[in-house]
């Protein structure tokens, strides 16, 4: 050794000790690490040592230049410090951050690989502890620390009927309990539990258990035998395994020893040691620690941490205080898994856990093998508790939530335990000797009592329990000390008697515990909220508690009531506003808590600590009614003062209520004085009194002869606010006295100089009463409750909306008049309810609707974030057969029958309707809102501009358009590094690129941000996006027919230079962008859509996006509120959902996806959502299928088909029919040769809902013209060809009484079972989905592509379109291509001339012929009809 040695300190010349840094020179640190090897006399030593001067001559020759460039010179490598750190860490202390040689490393993975065989567990203090167990008040125990489940087993033996609730955190402990739980000798006997004591809140909802219920709790604190045993565990320190110690084994986690060893600074590692272990050398183990890391040495396993205390302290052998022999480190690890684990604030939070899991009587045992431990057990027992007791540790390397909480440890200043033995009870000798383990170990028993001791013996104890009546008086009764008085004045009370002699004691009053009734209340509660969770999972009361700045008597306040909303399950924030706020910001804020469906409750902390006027009054009054649980709101104190006794009741005086009415006293026919009218107290607690039926006298400062009048109170309530005023005189002997007041008084014998009094002189009115409440714990803590109460009352009101399977609908009445008049004046003569109230009928929350004027309003997308967990109602689409210029009336039937549903029914239904284009309404129709007693109101607000949705698809659509053909010109008129910089320009000297333009790079593979980085070749591929011009498929738009627009040029202005080109206009609803917002299940599903909408290719084949163009932020901007649907109304006051209006002939002719699903939400499981598919069944309904529903993942419950006589008799060959003209007789006779010809087309629209594998009910939409014998044989051919139902309407002379036959149909097939499929799979080529739709849906034979449409399939497939599904544009006039062609024609070619893409939209357009989308205006359009009437404001004309 010594020429190794020798060799070494050669080396080490080139390393000089750093005297500025004692004890922190890496140098010094080898030296150590040197000599302490150099004493060492085996082999292996020798060669680590070899193997660490090769390192180190390596490491001084500089062999690591080339990988480390040298920086600055240096005594010893030439490297900076980091480079050398990085070095020594992976090359040359290799073995110090092992901790021993290789051989030793190899020594612990063997040992971790095969165990030697573990020691049988053997339980500490078995026998006494199932001793005090066994004579629990019950059969269900709770192990808090099950381990190897050895005392479980034994109390399970000695109790066969016992169920026990096996906890534990650590995994391998939790798989122990599950295995013994799936024996058959304890199954069904041992229910395991995961967690730490924390979780046992969450635990108890999850196991459904209610707070008192458990019959004895067992603790066995510390670590247990298996995992000190276990080396890979890290608790061991004669073991070598990884410094790890967490008890749960990692499984949620958090630092290790080892972590904590790594970060910890030298000042806290020293408070580690010295409070969690008493290790009175705590500074020289810090020290050396922090050695140890200054020489990079990683402390990394048990080994290494123990032998570095270990020649730390080098003082000998150690012993403990009973002078055994003890590891050196022992302390040091024990230190540190209680700070790993959070141990001491996770016992104190288990003890007042067990005080709420025990029932009473119950028995608690503990176990500890720490003075700490053992410390804030006994404090809790003795009811001593200080904030001491817990852990004021600051966890500064730790996430643990819980922490020490003084308000909580305050709560314990009282007892609610019994010790069941004089003194600690400890292992004996032989057990000792049998189980080392035990030697340590401390066992202590309580009995949970009903009885919470006061202030004095004279306070005497709180009952925490009125329930278990008998029991509470057996613990009383056992109770040493306590005077049989009391005893006799709890029975008196639990029976309830009457006369006032009995209910007292010779020594004076029954003391009313508030805290005690509070608890129970609590515990009511937190059953209730357990039920509210079981019905809907995801929901939790919620309670908001603002303050306006920071007072510390409200901080008090608030934080005895988050603490009890905590408790009971109710979500509580705090809402901390600034002193500066002004009364307009606060009640904006208020409003805001108003409108959030997750807030029951909101409570404002008086007085309002603010630096400007502000209203109190108004502020409380700015609280809903609804959700103003303090019960102060002028209307819920006017509710109260007129007998109403359904809204919230004040919470001070509801608590004082209680009170009385629990000591058994008759409130109906007493006498009742209250002295004090405060608006909290005094005046809504007379009013409560009244309605109770007592007699009620208020007194106030200006009564006279006011103990005249108290003397005559069987009831006296006080709050009037000055200290100790109600003498013993003012009180009629027997009387109860609730005390409200709270004052705070000079006292000297108390430490803090003061103490709390309320207005009565308790220790002379004691004398007197029946029954009195101290102060404090008397009132106060049932204001607390009461409050609490208020909150579940209002989270179980919305729950009950929120789970509501029927409506509160209030239908409007519809008389029908003869004979019908027109639609305007039917619409007209109805007026609508206000559209806010309708919104509440169905639902909604006030913050999810935006309402525009009183008639129509849009819903927030939040609804459906909201109805999440809601199940979806029925859905049923209403399609046509092939449309007549005689039309069909499919939004007249669909309006019929959601009336018929709605009002008639009394189903939860809405009408989810496509918003009519103005063309139109201008053009042809008129208006198309339905028609007769079956259509939406108001008309004219739904015909023209509605909410403006069509307005911003122009907008939007026609900016895209303009971008495009600015990039365009600015693309032919600069070069590309021009073009480049004004793209890209700076400002303020930087220039960077935004968002959108980084997207494109990344399109573009170019990985750099920064915008000076691009090359000249990057420069043109950014900037340069070299559209062709001829294929450019974006047009612009606008919302009415102009046939001039069909064709046109642009760019013919000078200023464009020669850069023109032909494009046309479409009608706004033939945008594609109206297609997307249909298609779109939420905001970023619409960005992304915009994004990916092809406006053309480049000359390379490419497409050209709007993202390309740089357009999309700015037009879901345009959009963001489009997005929302629109809420109407029917004739009949039902709900109609109003949203997007793409044509069916051009684009898939549907309403939104979102309308549909914010309606299915609403109208829930046994509701209904009916809308409507454009055109016939061939068309809308075919799309509605393959493309929305495929969308939306939604399938449809049933297919109404409409049709009309008149209808079939046109294609069955009847006369043509010209506008104007008189109709043939054909129409208005009996022909039921002619109706039977035409049969085929509707027994094809028949076959198409079929083909989707959906019932169909026919709807004969009636007509006055139409005869009995033709409806029959529409309906007997109907049933033939399979139709679910075939039933006659009368909704348009009727309204919904017309149609309920046909609800009827529609509910019974809805509940036949859903079988819906789509009619074929996306990964069909383009031209078999094109085949498939147009057999099957048609009844073509064959379609052929021209040359031109095979060519643009082709390229749309190559360039990744060819997955998508496809949109037939065709005509709607006829099944075939051939609008002339009526009836059903079978076998035909259908020729599809050309297909473009609507990437956004996701679909590929085939277009079967010329199909216009730009209509144009007739000779005599509907424009001359339109006018505004400038006497009454209404508009005329439409119809």
């Amino acid at each position: 050794m010594s020429a190794q040695y020798q060799k070494f300190l050669k080396v080490l010349e080139k390393w000089p000790a750093d005297k500025t840094k004692i004890g922190r020179d890496l140098g010094e640190q080898i030296r150590k690490q040197v000599t302490r090897f150099s004493n060492s006399l085996n082999s292996e030593a020798d060669k680590d040592l070899d193997r660490q001067i090769d390192a180190l001559e390596r490491l001084s020759s500089n062999v690591y230049a080339k990988k480390y460039p040298r920086s600055y010179e240096s005594t010893a490598t030439g490297l900076t410090a980091a480079q050398c750190s990085q070095v020594l860490s992976s090359e040359f202390l290799q073995y110090l951050n092992d901790g021993a040689g290789s051989k030793k490393k190899s020594e612990a993975k063997a040992t971790v690989a095969s165990p030697p065989p573990a020691a049988p567990h053997v339980p500490v203090l078995c026998d006494k502890a199932i001793e005090y167990l066994k004579e629990a008040p019950g059969r269900t125990f709770f192990d808090m620390t099950f381990g190897a489940g050895g005392h479980t087993r034994r109390l399970l033996e000695a109790l066969p009927d016992a169920k026990v609730y096996a906890l534990d955190r650590d995994p391998v402990a939790h798989q122990l309990a599950q295995e013994l739980s799936e024996t058959a000798e304890y199954k069904g006997r041992i229910i395991p539990l995961l967690g730490k004591f924390s979780d046992i809140p969450r635990l108890f909802g999850e196991q459904s258990l209610a707070k008192n219920s458990i019959a004895g709790i067992l603790f066995d604190f510390g670590c247990s035998s298996m995992q000190f045993d276990e080396a890979e565990r890290g608790f061991s320190i004669s073991h070598d395994g990884p410094l790890d110690m967490r008890m749960d084994g990692g499984r949620s986690g958090g630092l290790t020893a080892a972590d904590v060893v790594a970060k910890a600074e030298e000042g806290d590692l020293v408070k580690i040691l010295r409070i969690y272990g008493e290790e009175k050398a705590a500074k020289k183990i810090a020290r050396a620690i922090v050695d140890a890391r200054n020489g990079m040495i990683k402390i990394e396993t048990t080994r290494q941490l123990a032998n570095i205390v270990e020649d730390a302290l080098a003082s000998g052998p150690r012993k403990d205080k009973l002078q055994r022999p003890a590891h050196s480190a022992t302390k040091a690890f024990q230190a540190l898994r209680i700070f790993v684990n959070n141990e001491l604030n996770e016992i104190n939070y288990a003890m007042l856990l067990a005080n709420e899991m025990l029932r009473l009587d119950g028995r608690l045992v503990t176990i500890t093998f720490h003075s700490l431990e053992d410390t804030i057990v006994k404090r809790h027992i003795a009811g001593n508790v200080t904030a001491g007791a817990a852990n004021l540790m600051p966890l500064k390397y730790s996430s643990h939530g819980l922490i020490d909480d003084p308000q909580m440890l305050q709560s314990l200043s009282e007892t609610n335990w019994r010790q069941l033995h004089r003194h600690v009870i400890v292992p004996d000798p032989a057990e000792v000797a049998r189980n080392s383990r035990s030697r340590s170990a401390k066992l202590r028993a309580a009995i949970g009592l009903s009885l919470v001791c006061g202030h004095s013996v004279e306070l005497h104890c709180a009952i925490r329990s009125f329930v278990l009546a008998s029991l509470v008086r057996r613990s009383i009764c056992s109770v040493p000390g306590l005077s049989r008085n009391l005893v006799r004045c709890f029975s008196s009370v639990q029976r309830g008697d009457d006369d006032p002699a009995r209910k007292m004691s010779s020594n004076g009053a029954n003391v009313i515990i508030g805290r005690a009734v509070a608890r129970t209340i609590h515990g009511e509660l937190c059953n209730e909220v357990l039920s509210m969770k079981k019905l809907l999972p995801n929901f939790t009361p919620g309670l908001r508690i603002v303050q306006v700045g920071g007072r510390e008597d409200s901080n008090v306040y608030i934080r005895m009531k988050i603490k009890a909303a905590e408790e009971i399950g109710i979500e509580a924030v705090h809402v901390k506003l600034p002193r500066t706020i002004t009364q307009v910001e606060l009640i904006d804020k208020i409003n805001d808590l108003n409108d959030d469906p997750r807030v029951h409750g909101i409570i404002v902390q008086m007085p309002l600590d603010c630096e400007r006027n502000i209203d109190s009054h108004r502020i409380t009054d700015a609280v809903s009614p609804e959700k103003d649980v303090d019960g102060l709101h002028t209307i819920n104190e006017g509710r109260l003062a007129i007998g109403d006794l359904g809204g919230f009741l004040p919470c001070t005086p509801w608590g004082c209520i209680e009170l009385i009415r629990r000591t058994g006293v008759e409130i109906a026919g007493a006498t009742a004085v209250v002295l004090g009218r405060s608006k909290i107290v005094g005046t809504p607690a007379a009013e409560m009194l009244k309605w109770a039926h007592a007699t009620v006298t208020v007194c106030h400062s200006k009564t006279r002869n006011i103990e005249e009048i108290t003397r005559t109170a069987d009831i006296l309530v006080v709050g009037i606010g000055v200290p100790e005023m109600v003498k013993a005189s003012w009180i009629k002997p027997g009387a109860v006295v609730i005390d409200c007041g709270i004052n705070v008084k000079p006292d000297p014998t108390k430490p803090s100089g003061t103490r709390l009094v309320g207005d009565v002189d308790y220790w002379e009115a004691k004398k007197v009463a029946g029954h009195i409440t101290p102060v404090p714990f008397g009132v106060g803590p049932m204001t607390v409750a009461m409050l609490m109460k208020n909150t579940v009352r209002s989270a179980a009101k919305a729950l009950d909306r929120q789970l509501r399977t029927q409506w509160t609908l209030e239908p409007l009445p519809l008389t029908s008049l003869r004979p019908v008049p027109s639609d305007i004046v039917i619409a007209r003569g109805q007026k609508p309810k206000d559209i806010a109230v309708l919104a509440k009928e169905i639902g909604l929350e006030p913050r999810e609707v935006s309402l525009y004027g009183n008639k129509k309003a849009k819903i927030s997308l939040s609804v459906l974030e909201r109805l999440a967990d809601k199940e979806a109602g029925n859905y049923v689409v209403v399609a046509g057969i092939t449309p007549t210029p005689l039309g069909e009336g499919k939004s007249t039937s669909l309006m019929g029958l959601v009336q018929a549903l709605g009002a008639h029914k009394q189903r939860n239904v809405i009408a989810a309707l496509r918003q009519p284009s103005q063309g139109p309404t201008f053009g042809i129709k008129g208006g198309a809102a339905g028609g007769g007693y079956a259509q939406v109101i108001p008309m004219e607000e739904f015909n023209l501009h509605l909410t403006g949705d069509i307005h911003a698809v122009s907008a939007a659509n026609n900016l895209l358009a303009a971008q495009l053909d600015t990039r365009i010109f600015h693309e032919c008129t600069q070069k590309d590094k021009a073009l480049y910089e004004r793209l890209v320009p700076r400002v303020k000297g930087q220039r960077k690129f935004s968002p959108i333009q980084l997207r494109r790079l990344q399109r573009l593979g170019i990985e750099k941000t920064d915008p000076d980085a691009l090359t000249e070749q990057e420069y043109g591929a950014f900037a340069r996006l070299d559209i062709d011009p001829e294929t450019i498929m974006w047009e612009r738009v606008v919302d009415i027919n102009d046939r001039y627009l069909r064709a046109i040029t642009v760019g013919q202005s000078p200023t464009e230079k020669g850069i023109t080109r032909e494009t046309r206009f479409s009608i706004a609803v033939a945008s594609e962008i109206m297609a997307v917002l249909a298609l779109s299940r939420c905001l970023k599903d619409m960005k992304q859509r915009l994004a990916d909408m092809v406006v053309a290719f480049d000359r390379a084949g490419k497409p050209v996006t709007a993202d390309d163009l740089g357009v999309t932020g700015a037009l879901a901007v345009l959009l963001k509120d489009a997005l929302e649907p629109n809420l109407m109304q029917s004739l009949e006051g039902t709900p109609v959902l109003v949203h997007a209006g793409p044509f069916a002939n051009i684009a898939h002719g549907c309403n939104s996806i979102i309308a549909d699903e914010i309606g299915l939400k609403l109208v829930g499981k046994d509701g209904f959502v009916c809308t409507e598919a454009g055109f016939g069944s061939d068309i809308g309904m075919e799309k509605f299928c393959n493309i929305k529903c495929r969308t939306s993942g939604r399938k449809p419950n049933a297919m109404v088909l409409v049709t009309t006589v008149r209808a079939i008799k046109m294609h069955g060959g009847g006369a043509a029919v010209t506008p104007g003209a008189p109709l043939n007789k054909q129409y208005t006779e009996e022909n039921l040769e002619l109706l039977e010809k035409g049969l085929p087309n509707l027994l094809q629209h028949i076959a198409n809902g079929q083909a989707f594998g959906m019932p169909v009910v026919v709807c004969i939409n009636v007509h006055v013209t139409d005869t009995p014998a033709e409806h029959e044989l529409l309906k007997k051919a109907s049933l033939k060809a399979g139709a679910f139902a075939a039933v006659v309407s009368t909704h348009w002379s009727d309204g919904g009484a017309g149609a309920v036959e046909l609800a009827d149909a529609v509910i019974k097939a809805c509940d036949k079972g859903n079988n819906f499929k789509l009619l074929y799979d996306l990964e069909l080529p383009l031209l078999d989905k094109m085949t498939k739709i147009a057999t099957t849906m048609y009844g073509a034979g064959q379609v052929v592509l021209s040359a031109s449409a095979q060519e643009k399939v082709k390229r749309l497939t190559e360039a990744g379109f060819g997955n998508l599904p496809v949109c037939m544009s065709k005509t709607s006039g006829s099944l075939s291509g051939d609008a002339k062609i009526k009836g059903a024609p079978k076998g035909f070619t259908l020729d599809v001339e050309d297909v473009y893409v609507s990437a956004g939209a996701g679909f590929v357009v085939a277009m079967c012929g010329e199909i216009t989308k730009m209509p144009g205006l007739s000779t005599r359009p509907a424009i001359y009809d339109i006018d505004l009437n400038t006497e009454t404001g209404q508009i005329e004309g439409l119809f």
